[in-house]
């Protein structure tokens, strides 16, 4: 089987987004619940099918309040209303401030 030729390949999106929750004292939210809320809310603005089609995918990163996440490159847009929208994360408001994209994973993680 022939390797697809590089303009038929997914064009993915690194989007680095910072977590800043009101309660700090009480600890760091954990990585699951923040990727439970996130899409859950995708689901509720754009649909299952579209959540689907986005090929949304969370990259573990080192930093506690940071996530990595990886989509297509037309759904960047679409993640950045979610960050927008998103105002809990188990009762506990936070916002979640979008840093950085990036094509190559590599230099999004040099960028935390």
């Amino acid at each position: 089987m022939k390797p697809l030729l590089p303009s038929l390949r997914e064009k993915n999106r690194y989007i680095i987004g910072e977590i800043i929750a009101e309660r700090q004292s009480e600890g760091q939210l954990p990585a699951k619940s923040v990727e439970n809320s996130i899409k859950k809310e995708y689901s509720r603005l754009f649909g299952e099918l579209d959540a689907s089609y986005s090929s949304m995918k969370f990259i573990p990163s080192n930093k506690n309040n940071m996530i990595i996440i990886k989509v297509k490159h037309t759904f960047v847009d679409k993640i950045r209303t979610v960050f927008c929208a998103l105002h809990n994360v188990n009762n506990v408001p936070c916002t979640i401030m979008s840093k950085y994209v990036s094509g190559v994973l590599k230099k999004a993680k040099s960028t935390m």
